[in-house]
């Protein structure tokens, strides 16, 4: 069950504005009082968080220089679920941003970078909380761009395989 209060405004005519005015009151959800910590860290992330509407190199959604770009398909189509996984996935990674971390250190495989780690442990104890099943989460875990092999190593570090 979803956290009382996500709302996604699936019929924003906007292709670009702040955060809350693609998913209203977002702020105020206790998982994202988890990503960020302190009310005024939480108060400037959302300040200057800017969501970019677009499908250019963007399947679902990312994080390119702290904007969030979303690909609207995603944002009008997909289960609300899978949506509010997403934004919490891409919002610890804005954090990380901020932070000074490298989001796409191409040193690594898309699963074994710590920042993906992170994030996806984040999302699976968020999913795992909101009763989505293991077979479920590994539906959401599963992306194109992604080798078989890698992604069934992460599945294992992970302990969702059988």
């Amino acid at each position: 069950m979803l956290p009382k209060g996500f709302k996604i405004n699936r019929s924003a005519r906007k292709t670009s504005g702040k955060i809350e005015e693609f998913f209203p009151h977002l702020s105020k959800l206790p998982a994202i009082k988890k990503i960020f910590s302190q009310k005024k860290s939480r108060e400037k992330i959302f300040a200057k968080t800017l969501v970019r509407m677009t499908s250019k190199n963007c399947h679902y959604m990312r994080i390119v220089r702290g904007k969030l770009l979303i690909n609207p398909k995603h944002l009008k189509n997909s289960d609300k679920g899978t949506i509010y996984l997403d934004i919490l996935h891409e919002l610890v990674h804005v954090r990380q941003w901020m932070q000074g971390k490298n989001l796409y250190d191409e040193r690594y495989n898309y699963f074994e970078r710590p920042t993906e780690i992170e994030a996806y442990k984040f999302c699976i104890r968020e999913a795992k909380k909101i009763g989505m099943k293991k077979n479920e989460i590994i539906h959401y875990l599963e992306v194109e761009w992604a080798e078989r092999e890698e992604f069934e190593r992460m599945l294992r570090k992970f302990r969702l395989t059988n």
